[in-house]
C-alpha cells in the first residue's frame, strides 16, 4: 500500500493502523513538526519544509493543467534561491487580494517565523512562480493535530497582489453540492517515482458519501462533519497536495466554487479510501472573520 496521501511523518506512525478496520484516532501522530524545546532557525526550517515535502500527497495519472486554468493555486515554498521545484512542499488557494486558504497541518511549525516561508503564485511552472513574502498566519482555534479536525490555516501575504480569487461555497450552494457529483483536484504532488511534477496537475474525481467513508470498511468513524470524501474508483486519482484546493461548477453556474482543501487519508487509490478534504462551509463563519 502506498502511503504518499498522508501528510508529513504521520505516514510512518499509520504503518501499524491501516489494514485493522477498527483503528481510531489514536492512531494518528501529531501532524505538528515543531519540538517547542527546539530553536527554530533557517536550517530547522528548511529541514521541516523537506520532511514535509518528503509527505506530499499526489495525483495518479492526472493530466497537465493548462496555462492560466486554475489561477487560484498556489505554491508554499520553503525561503532560498533554489527553484521552486526543489523548494515545495505544499499547496494553497487564494481567496482574496492577500489571503490564502491553506492546511493548518502545513503551516503549525512557521508560525512565528514566516521569514523561513514563500507563497508562490501565478504560473503553472513551479520554477516560474512569483514568490511573495507572508506577513501573518491564521490556524482555526479548534484545530486538532491528531484527528485532523478543522484542518484549516489562513495565510496572509505582506501586499495585495493576488487576483482573482477563487470563490467559497455558501450555504446555498453547500445544499446542491451531493453525493457522485464531480469536482477537480489540483496540485504540483509527487509522482509515482517519488518526484514533485514541475507543471501543475489536475484530475477529476466525485464526492463520496460520508456514511460509505465512515464505514468499518473504511475509516470506521473517523471522518467528521467537517469533513469530505473525495474518490474516482478505477482511475487511480489521489489527492492534490496538502492544503490545496477541490473546486466544483455547479449545475447552472459556469463559476467554480471552493469547497474543499486537501487534508488526509490512507494509501493511495485504494479503492476503500477515498481522500478526506476539509469542508470550507463548515468554517465560512471562521474565514470571513479573517477576511
Amino acid at each position: 500500500m502506498n502511503y504518499a496521501k498522508l501528510p508529513i511523518a504521520a505516514a510512518l506512525a499509520l504503518l501499524t493502523v491501516v489494514g485493522a478496520r477498527t483503528a481510531d484516532a489514536q492512531g494518528f501522530t501529531p501532524r505538528s513538526l515543531q519540538d517547542p524545546a527546539q530553536t527554530l532557525t533557517r536550517e530547522v526550517g528548511k529541514s521541516r519544509a523537506a520532511e514535509l515535502r518528503s509527505q506530499i500527497p499526489r495525483i495518479i495519472n492526472g493530466d497537465d493543467a493548462a496555462t492560466g486554468e486554475f489561477p487560484h493555486q498556489v505554491s508554499l515554498l520553503e525561503e532560498g534561491n533554489a527553484p521552486g521545484l526543489e523548494r515545495h512542499f505544499c499547496g494553497g488557494s487564494i481567496i482574496g487580494t492577500d489571503t490564502i486558504l491553506t492546511a493548518a497541518h502545513c503551516v503549525t511549525w512557521f508560525v512565528g517565523v514566516t521569514d523561513f516561508v514563500r507563497v508562490g503564485a501565478g504560473h503553472i511552472d513551479l520554477d516560474q512562480l512569483t514568490e511573495h513574502e507572508i506577513a501573518g498566519v491564521w490556524i482555526h482555534p479548534f484545530y486538532d493535530d491528531i484527528t485532523l479536525d478543522f484542518d484549516f490555516a489562513i495565510i496572509k501575504t505582506r501586499t495585495n497582489f493576488f487576483d482573482p480569487a477563487i470563490k467559497l461555497i455558501d450555504a446555498n450552494e453547500n445544499q446542491t453540492l451531493g453525493v457522485g457529483d464531480l469536482a477537480t483536484i489540483t496540485g504540483w504532488g509527487v509522482n509515482e517515482n517519488g518526484e514533485i511534477q514541475q507543471v501543475l496537475q489536475k484530475a477529476e474525481v466525485n464526492v463520496v458519501a460520508r456514511t460509505d467513508c465512515n464505514s468499518v470498511d473504511a475509516y470506521d468513524g473517523m471522518v467528521s462533519g467537517r469533513m469530505i470524501c473525495l474518490a474516482s474508483p478505477g482511475k487511480d486519482a489521489c489527492q492534490g497536495d496538502s492544503g490545496g484546493p477541490a473546486i466544483a461548477t455547479l449545475e447552472g453556474s459556469d463559476e467554480p466554487i471552493l469547497f474543499g482543501t486537501t487534508s488526509w487519508g490512507f494509501g493511495c487509490a485504494e479503492p476503500e479510501f477515498p481522500g478526506v478534504y476539509s469542508r470550507v462551509i463548515s468554517v465560512r463563519d471562521w474565514i470571513d472573520s479573517i477576511l
